[in-house]
Formats: C-alpha cells, sequence, structure tokens
C-alpha cells in the first residue's frame, strides 16, 4: 500500500541554511558559510507573555513553521499538525536534571517547557489553531515515523497538515549520550487530493514500505555537514531535496524499524496538445474545444481552452453561454477516459446526464481569458462513467457540477 500527498510549501532552518531556496542551493553545490551559526529570532506569533517564556526549541519550532506558513495555501486554523523530534526538549531537560542534581526545586516555567508537545501547544496558542495536534519521537527514525504519520493524517482526514521535523542542539553532559551539536529543522504543508484553485504544488510524493536491505546505506549525503549526521531531522533536508532531483533519481529510503520508508517524487503525466487532444474526443475542427492537457492521473484532469470568441461554434449572437461550458467539461472528461484507456481514439458514447449545475456567469467572453477545465472522476464502470467538473476564467468560476456518461455497448 502506498500513500500520496502533495507539497504545497516548506521551511528550512539549520546553521547557514534560512529557506527552502536556500537548501536547494546547497544540495547543487553551494557551500555553507564557515562557522555558520543559527540565530532563532523571538516568536512574533506569540502574545508578549508567552514569547518570554518561549524556550530555544520552541523559537526554533515557531520560527522554521512561520517559513512554511507564508507560502501557505491554507488557512492555518485548517492545518491539522504533527511534530516529531527524537529528544525534543533540548537545553530544558539540561536544566531541569541539574535542578534535580542540586536544589531539587524545579521551577514550573521549566516544567512547563519540558513535555515534547510544548512546541506543538505554542504555535497552536500562537496561530490561533484547535485542529489535533500529533507529537512523534522515535529516536534517530523520528522524520521518517513523522512523515508517515503526517501522509495518514492528510489521506484520511482529507485536511491539510503542517508537519514539522526539528532537532534542538544539546549541551553536555548530554550531548555525549546524543550528539546533536546543531539545531535543524524542516516544515512541510502537505495534504492529499484535489489542490486548491488557484495553486499548485511544489510536488507530488509518494510514500511506501519496503524490506530493508542487509547493505543499505543511510549515511547523509556529502554535501550536508557530517556533524549533523544524529539529527534525525537532518533527513528532512534530504527529502526536500528530491524536489530538484533529476527526473528517475527522485527518491530516498528512510529507515523505519525492520524496513524502509520510500518517499518517491512523482513524475507528472505528458501533456496532450490540441492535435492529441482532437484524436481521443468525438469531434473535430472547431467543435474541439480544448487545445492542452495540463495535468492528468487515474482520477482528475486538467485542460486548457484558448479564451472564447464571437467566431466560437455554439456561441448565439456573438455571445457563448455559459451552460456551453459544459461541453468543455464533457471533452475533458472523452479526453480522460482515452488516457485511462491508453487509447488515441474516442470510446462511443452520449451525455446521458447534468446534475448539480451551479451557473456563477451568464457567458463565455474573450475578456475574461482562458479557460481551465477540471473533472474530477466520481466512479467509473464497464457502461458509464460520472464526474464533477469545474470550468473556470482567469476570474472566476463559470460552471460547476456534475455528468454522467453512458458508454454504447
Amino acid at each position: 500500500m502506498a500513500l500520496q500527498f502533495n507539497l504545497y510549501a516548506a521551511g528550512v532552518l539549520a546553521p547557514g541554511i534560512d529557506s527552502l531556496q536556500a537548501l536547494l542551493a546547497l544540495a547543487h553545490g553551494a557551500e555553507l558559510p564557515a562557522g555558520a551559526t543559527l540565530e532563532l529570532p523571538s516568536p512574533k506569533a506569540l502574545p508578549p507573555n508567552e514569547r518570554r517564556r518561549a524556550s530555544q526549541v520552541v523559537r526554533l519550532t515557531l520560527a522554521c513553521a512561520e517559513q512554511a506558513l507564508q507560502a501557505s495555501p491554507f488557512p492555518v486554523d485548517a492545518l491539522r499538525m504533527v511534530f516529531a523530534s527524537d529528544e525534543g526538549t533540548g537545553e530544558v531537560c539540561q536544566q531541569m536534571l541539574e535542578a534535580l542534581a542540586t536544589t531539587r526545586m524545579v521551577s514550573p516555567l521549566l516544567f512547563h517547557n519540558s513535555v515534547h508537545n510544548a512546541p506543538s501547544g505554542y504555535l497552536s496558542i500562537g496561530v490561533q489553531n484547535r485542529q489535533s495536534a500529533t507529537s512523534v519521537s522515535l529516536g534517530s527514525e523520528s522524520f521518517a515515523s513523522g512523515l508517515l504519520c503526517a501522509a495518514s493524517e492528510a489521506c484520511s482526514s482529507g485536511q491539510p497538515v503542517l508537519f514539522l521535523s526539528y532537532d534542538p542542539a544539546m549541551t553536555e553532559p548530554l550531548r555525549a549520550l546524543l550528539p546533536v551539536e546543531q539545531a535543524t529543522a524542516s516544515a512541510w504543508i502537505i495534504a492529499s487530493g484535489k489542490a486548491p484553485a488557484g495553486h499548485s504544488p511544489l510536488a507530488s510524493f509518494e510514500l511506501s514500505l519496503h524490506p530493508t536491505a542487509s547493505t543499505a546505506n543511510h549515511a547523509l549525503p556529502a554535501w550536508l555537514p557530517a556533524a549533523w549526521a544524529a539529527n534525525s531531522s537532518a533527513q528532512g533536508l534530504v527529502a526536500l531535496a528530491l524536489l530538484d532531483a533529476p527526473r528517475g533519481q527522485a527518491a530516498c529510503d528512510l529507515p523505519l524499524g525492520a524496513q524502509v520508508l520510500r518517499l518517491a517524487r512523482l513524475e507528472p503525466a505528458p501533456t496532450l496538445n490540441r492535435a492529441q487532444i482532437e484524436s481521443r474526443v468525438p469531434h473535430a475542427g472547431a467543435m474541439c474545444l480544448l487545445d492542452s492537457v495540463q495535468q492528468w492521473d487515474a482520477t482528475s484532469i486538467v485542460c486548457q481552452a484558448l479564451a472564447p470568441t464571437a467566431a466560437h461554434p455554439l456561441a448565439r449572437a456573438q455571445a457563448v453561454p455559459a451552460i456551453a461550458a459544459v461541453e468543455y467539461a464533457a471533452q475533458a472528461a472523452a479526453v480522460h477516459g482515452a488516457l485511462l484507456d491508453a487509447t488515441d481514439s474516442p470510446r462511443e458514447g452520449m451525455l446521458a446526464k447534468l446534475s448539480e449545475v451551479e451557473l456563477c456567469a451568464t457567458t463565455l467572453d474573450a475578456a475574461g481569458g482562458a479557460l481551465t477545465v477540471r473533472a474530477d472522476m466520481l466512479s467509473r464502470v464497464a457502461t458509464g462513467c460520472m464526474y464533477s467538473f469545474e470550468v473556470s476564467d482567469q476570474r472566476a468560476c463559470v460552471v460547476r457540477g456534475r455528468l454522467l456518461v453512458a458508454f454504447q455497448a
């Protein structure tokens, strides 16, 4: 079984790396500044009293999350959250142990910051998010287990998820037991299913479990500092670098128990031009209304069409009625069916039923610009198929609804 999800935004923090762009530049040969350190800002999202209480790990996680949230297409209060870290508290654990070994008096504020879900709690307060928050810790496999948890949340709930993987720097003598010398973190905004209107993901990924090989090498790549080898969250930096990896090399294996969790970037399906579309729909010439297929997969298709003019074959009184957009959607469904059948000719059928049709405009006009036609397959059997559809111009939705196609025997 595999889980698929889309990545919409990401944040990265580490010494010498202050953004996703800086990480990708490093993966392509840029060098980290000598002696680079990580200065953590005061978390602006928190009220003043909470800001004063914030530990270094809270500052790390909130600063990284803010990067991703700035580029997120989703409302911040709609995001479920998954936080993953090995030790999770950094200097707070050291301070508590010192207090217990000396005065045996632990301040309430120190204890307040010592729990593993403190960072997610602070972020919930800062951005007024009341969605579920899960904290995961599995040693060196914390990133892999957290990513699997986040993808499962996105796929099962249908809601977007903020996944944050982080490791605060450990102080001596704890560093001798857990040699995390420098802090690293990455934040991911992921979701499954249909993309929000007007937003495309940075990439689509698939997660799958596989047996581990006895000779498997899970060392960090040479472009990351060897000093980060003990950071589970450093695996998140490797994973984000897949965004720019060459086709065919965009996958990495993450150790997870007796298996490996394989993260692979999904390559977009080939697009089609007008001539290729025309061979797959039961219309030719001007009545082939679609000009290109932008993307498609097993359950959906997105097409584009030039802005309609007075010479449009469905024009009436030099205007194209908005209901004509249904024909665009029907042709998109026909192309999608031909692609699924791996054929370059149309399947004989007829538009049998329209339902839940909502006209958001009266006409299609050139002023609205090119049309985007999206069709999502709801069901497909031997006798027909059903799609939901939405046709939009550059301004807004024109028409949406459902259509049923009956195949001819």
